[in-house]
């Protein structure tokens, strides 16, 4: 069983389908959106980080990938030394700790498909 700060480091997924036709250039990219499962669903108790324990089902997150320079096409970016924050701020909880952070954006028709990979 995975705690939940495996759970949010170890392989955390973001699909975004974004309107971007055919470019996008970005050094900051935010998104965010509902907490599924939590602690008391059996993903813990997180040991690194013990903000992740006060976390709970239905709490909205935001998550921030900071990177430097600008992404203009479809590819597969390394960003490991960039800055990622994940926060929820009702818990209140942050982690910050995360490397080998991987950026993918794929053409799919008239919208480019954004998947961040992220771990310690």
């Amino acid at each position: 069983m995975l705690s939940q700060r495996q759970l949010l480091t170890h392989l955390i997924v973001v699909a975004l389908g974004l309107g971007l036709a055919n470019s996008a250039a970005a050094d900051v990219i935010v998104f965010g959106g509902t907490i599924t499962q939590s602690t008391q669903d059996g993903t813990g108790p997180a040991q690194n980080n013990l903000t992740l324990n006060n976390i709970q089902d239905l709490q909205a997150y935001t998550a921030t990938l900071n990177f430097t320079g600008s992404i203009t096409s479809p590819g597969t970016y390394n960003l490991t030394g960039s800055s990622f924050t994940f926060a929820v701020p009702s818990a209140p909880a942050t982690e910050t700790a995360f490397g080998n952070i991987s950026l993918t954006i794929a053409a799919s028709g008239g919208f480019d498909q954004f998947k961040a990979f992220w771990r310690v």
